[in-house]
């Protein structure tokens, strides 16, 4: 059974995550009211989102539109079983009623959990909706073997008092243990994936955060991470968990940049050169952001690459802190300090014991990629190591030798140190594919192992 203290190293190791999180919570509550209209479309979305994705990981052959129809029509798809059009009413009807109760002070229980499943599983499978399970069974693909179920009264009873009580753990990690506690236990027969996503997202909801969707191409990460956790650790799938919020986040921190730009447009001529300006950095911000999202793509492929290569030598692990959101990257632009701009980070380790870690982080650029660029406003991405305990920013002389990434004419650019004085001339900067500027880096790390 999970408590809190089970759930604390996985809250210390995605830190940077839950400040996110933290952050993209409110951004959003500076700019409530949002738009009604802007609200209603989103909300949609995420419905109809949650519907088809959660239903098509438990093997619903449903598409996204044909969900959509269903939803929002109450069309029928032709050759499809009845079982299957159910299962998108179903959800949807427990979605609305675990949102509902997130709306509410009563305090969640076990009749609640099981209507939860009723809803879900209603006209399907009525003999076991919403009743507990008083068999055993096995779970396909995985090693876990579900409890006995002549102990699920008295452990759900556990877990209903866990929840309910008086948590220090993130609202985010306490989602995720919910959630995994619920799949370990396995207190139904069937639809206990479904109703496990429904509560993790009615403690989202009440604490007032994003909700998280368990995309279908994600289906592997996500029993992965699951498995992890049925062997000891709930790091990855609170990670998993977390990095999906985010994305629900971006979703209305974009909405919000949409209000953003409508607003200034209904503004007509007042203040129309800043509002212009707006929008080219939105603009810009889209792109910038492509290029940077290529680099790091690079760079966790070529890190999962050696990773396999080096087996048994040299160990890499690649961590992924997300992108910085429009916000950050204005007050960037403007030369604002802004604080948790960790974009990902590289560890290597050999079998002497020698660490290495770089972490890649957004910040201004140097004086040498300004006067190249001959732009006031950019935003680079800078290398730091960690040594002697804390994180030292490359700037001088040394390996790795490259310095600066960023975005300049639509191409990948990168700041790269060649010579051995302190001069910015030994710096050239040239036009690099992301491929490229991975390889070089990680042929420069490795040289020193």
């Amino acid at each position: 059974m999970i408590d809190d203290e089970a759930l604390k190293p996985a809250e210390e190791a995605i830190r940077p995550f839950l400040v996110q999180l933290d952050e993209l919570k409110g951004l959003i509550a500076s700019h409530r009211p949002l738009d009604q209209n802007v609200v209603a479309r989103l909300e949609n979305a995420f419905e109809v989102d949650f519907v088809f994705h959660s239903n098509a990981i438990e093997g619903n052959p449903l598409n996204r539109r044909e969900t959509e129809l269903i939803l929002e029509r109450g069309l029928t798809v032709d050759s499809v079983p009845l079982r299957h059009h159910l299962e998108v009413v179903n959800l949807r009807g427990g979605y609305r009623f675990v949102q509902d109760l997130a709306r509410g002070q009563e305090p969640l229980s076990e009749q609640n959990i099981k209507e939860v499943h009723h809803l879900v599983l209603k006209g399907i499978q009525d003999s076991e909706a919403g009743q507990y399970r008083t068999s055993a069974v096995r779970i396909t693909g995985t090693e876990h073997e579900p409890l006995d179920p002549v102990l699920i009264p008295e452990y759900m009873e556990r877990f209903v008092s866990w929840l309910n009580s008086n948590h220090k753990l993130h609202p985010l990690v306490l989602a995720a243990g919910a959630h995994w506690a619920i799949v370990n236990i396995h207190p139904f027969r069937d639809g206990n994936g479904r109703v496990a996503r429904l509560l993790m997202n009615f403690i989202l909801w009440k604490a007032g955060y994003p909700i998280v969707i368990v995309r279908e191409e994600d289906r592997d990460t996500y029993y992965d991470a699951l498995e992890a956790g049925d062997a000891g650790s709930t790091v990855q799938f609170c990670e998993f968990v977390a990095t999906a919020a985010l994305r629900s986040g971006r979703s209305y921190e974009r909405a919000i940049a949409e209000q953003a730009r409508a607003e200034q447009l209904l503004g007509g001529l007042v203040m129309s050169v800043s509002r212009q300006a707006k929008e080219k950095e939105l603009a810009y911000y889209e792109i910038w952001k492509s290029r940077m999202e290529s680099v790091k793509a690079e760079f966790k492929s070529q890190t999962g690459f050696l990773r396999a290569k080096l087996s048994g030598r040299i160990d890499l692990s690649f961590e992924d802190f997300g992108m910085i959101g429009f916000e950050k990257f204005s007050a960037l632009i403007q030369k604002s300090p802004v604080p948790e701009t960790w974009f990902f980070r590289i560890r290597l380790s050999d079998i002497a014991g020698k660490v290495t870690s770089y972490v890649f982080w957004f910040g201004f650029p140097s004086n040498f990629v300004t006067n190249f660029t001959r732009r006031p406003s950019l935003v680079t991405l800078l290398i730091s190591e960690r040594k002697n305990d804390e994180w030292q920013k490359l700037v001088g002389p040394g390996v790795p030798r490259l310095r600066e990434i960023f975005e300049h004419t639509n191409q990948v650019y990168r700041c790269y140190w060649i010579g051995d004085g302190p001069h910015d001339t030994d710096m050239p900067i040239q036009p690099a594919s992301a491929a490229t500027v991975a390889t070089d880096f990680f042929k420069d790390v490795l040289s020193t192992f």
